[in-house]
Formats: structure tokens, sequence, C-alpha cells
């Protein structure tokens, strides 16, 4: 019996079942409910010194103000009673008596335990923590957190939406070097936000749009080819739109970072890129090779242009010259049939491209020398021993 009024009153029942005119109270599904009510008290105590004490660990990188905090948190509550640290109100909710520096955090703590289990969430609260010089408790819960968790929410609207800029696109998605990497840690933000506000977002969304960002970041490595065909456009003086490309070979600089995602798709400088990419790739490099001799050769293709107008008339000259140096030998011939094999590969740059041509005429007419390059791997550096016997030619 005696132990049984120890229980009661260490519970917080507070009945004398000796006191006969109240035994009545005195039920076990009475102790029952209410030892189950202290397991959650003391539960939510140790989870909230737990949460308080790893926003401390949050904060250790910057000069604080969290001293009084540090010492509550390593005072010894193990003989405390359970109602002197904490109790259930009549909504069910927990009030803490403890902690008591604590009190501003409150409101806040669970959320930014959740959210800052994310890494990119931890990049907005550093950014915020760094803004705010020293941090104390109510700097953590009027500055730090509101504007990192605002931060958050309008990063994820501007990636739904689409319209985050391109520069914040590279600062704060481009660590994730896989598209299952930065897909996971958006798809885990967009829920953790909807458990902190209530509100359902499948998030079905965010595939389409990490498809897109790795559109994004697929240009970058297109620029070299870009510039390659923007020096094309220079030598022949094409007058044509080379938009797209332009805005791929300058896609680094400033003006391209102020566009949002938006402008990935709505200029269709992925379909651009597609195409580029094919010379910087495996084997298709040989390709961009075609288009850097082109370039690095122009002596011998201005030359090709004064002396013949076309194909057939390389040819006649061609068959002339193997007529009149008759008897010069085999390296007079094995020269001449470079020439013809060189000028009837690069035929569509040299002979056939008009002024007017913009980037999807260029385009097209690379096809021919494609197939030349198919039927003698060597195009290019034919092209290049040709700038050798020039002045033989």
């Amino acid at each position: 019996q005696q132990h049984m009024e120890n229980l009661c009153c260490a519970v917080g029942i507070g009945i004398d079942i000796k006191d006969s005119r109240r035994k009545e109270e005195w039920s076990m599904e009475t102790v029952h409910n209410t030892i189950q009510q202290r397991v959650k008290e003391l539960s939510a105590i140790h989870g909230y010194r737990e949460k308080l004490k790893y926003l401390c660990t949050l904060v250790q990188e910057v000069p604080t103000d969290f001293a009084e905090l540090n010492v509550e948190l390593h005072n010894d509550i193990s003989r405390s009673s359970i109602g002197s640290l904490c109790d259930c109100n009549k909504e069910g909710n927990i009030v803490y008596h403890c902690l008591k520096s604590a009190s501003p955090l409150h409101n806040m703590l669970d959320k930014c335990y959740l959210l800052t289990q994310n890494d990119l969430f931890i990049q907005f609260w550093r950014e915020k923590m760094a803004e705010c010089g020293t941090i104390s408790i109510p700097i953590v819960a009027q500055q730090v957190w509101p504007k990192a968790y605002l931060h958050a929410q309008q990063l994820m609207e501007a990636l739904h939406g689409r319209t985050l800029k391109l520069a914040d696109v590279d600062r704060y998605l481009s660590k994730y070097k896989t598209p299952d990497e930065l897909g996971q840690v958006l798809v885990n933000l967009n829920n953790q936000l909807s458990t902190c506000t209530g509100n359902s977002n499948d998030g079905k969304w965010i595939a389409n749009v990490v498809e897109t960002i790795v559109q994004y970041w697929s240009l970058k490595e297109h620029e070299m080819a870009a510039k390659k065909f923007l020096r094309v456009k220079e030598i022949l003086k094409l007058t044509g739109d080379f938009m797209q490309v332009e805005a791929l070979a300058s896609e680094v600089s400033s003006c391209m970072k102020d566009q949002s995602l938006q402008m990935v798709n709505e200029k269709n400088l992925v379909g651009v890129g597609q195409f580029l990419m094919s010379f910087i790739t495996g084997q298709h490099k040989e390709k961009l090779s075609c288009i850097e001799s082109f370039i690095n050769c122009q002596d011998v293709v201005q030359w090709l242009r004064v002396v013949t107008k076309d194909v057939v008339d390389l040819q006649n000259f061609v068959n002339v010259s193997l007529t009149t140096l008759v008897g010069e030998g085999d390296l007079a011939n094995d020269k001449l049939s470079t020439l013809s094999i060189v000028g009837t590969g690069y035929r569509s740059l040299i002979y056939e491209l008009k002024l007017d041509a913009n980037f999807e005429t260029l385009s097209k007419s690379c096809t021919t020398i494609w197939k030349a390059l198919e039927e003698n791997p060597k195009l290019s550096k034919l092209l290049i021993s040709n700038v050798h016997a020039f002045i033989w030619h």
C-alpha cells in the first residue's frame, strides 16, 4: 500500500488511498493513464534538450551569446521531478518550465530541427547567420530562422515556376553532382516544408525541373564548340542569325546569369547545345577537329576560292595540273590528290555557303563534311598538310 502511495505521488495523482472518502478516485486505469502522460512529458523534455543542443552546434561556427543556455543544458536533471521541468496544458501541449533562456526558440525549434537535416537548407542558414554578426538567441529566433525559412520557400517556389536565376542555380545547387543527388535533396526539402506548413505538395514537378537544370549545366560544356562555330561565321563573314550560338558562347557571362531557368527552353538553347555536343564527346571529337582545321588553314581555303569557283572547277584544276606536271613524280601527284580530297570534303564551306547563312544553314552545310570524314577519317589532317604544301601549290 505504501509503495502504491509513493507511485501515485510520483506520477502526480496525489491521492491518499488510506482516505476512504477519496478511495473511489483511485483506480489502476488512473495510474496507468497518468504514467503514460508522465512518459510523454519525460520524452518531450529529453527531446527538447537534444534539439537545443543540436541548435547550438549549428551556430558554433560564428560568435555567439549562448552562455546562459549552455549552462542550463549542462545541468543535471536526473533528480528533478518531471513536473518541475514540464507539464501538459489543457490543450494537450507540453509547457516547459526549465531552460527559460530558450523560450524565444520554442515555437521554431521543431521546424528548425527538421529543416536543418537538409543540406540545402543549411546553406541558407549559414548565409543568414553570416549577415548577423554575433548570434544571440533572439537573433536566431527573429532573424536567422525566419529569413532562412523564407529563403527555402522562395527557392522552391522559384524552381516550381522556373523563375530561379541561373546565377542562383549555380550558387546553391552546383554542389550536387548527379541528377539523382539533386533530385533527392529537392524532394526532401519539399517534403520537409510541406510538413512545416501543413500543406500537401506531391513534388511531381521536381523531376522536370531537375532535367531543366541538368540541361542548363550541359550548356557550359557546349561553349567551346559554340565559339568555334562563331569563328567560322567571322571568317566567312556570314550575316545570318547566330543568336542561339552566341548565347551559348557567352553562357558564363553576367548577362546570361541574370536569366532564369525559363530561358533554357524558351530560346531552344538545349537543342542547339545538343547539336554542338556531338562535336566534343567521344569519337565525334574529330568533327570539332575538322572545324578547327578549317579555321586554322584559311590561307589554303582562300587560295582555293581564288583559283577555283566550285568542285568541278577544282577537279579541272587538278586534272590540268596533273597533265602539266607529268614526270614530276609521285609526290606531286599525292599533293594534288590531297588538294582534291580536301576541296571536295570541305566544299560546303569553301564554295556553297552564302553570306546570309545562319547557324541552321551552317550546321546543315557541315553534314557533307561529316560524310567526307566518314569516308576519310584523316580529312582534317589532310587540310593541315596542304598548309605545308601551300607554297608548292
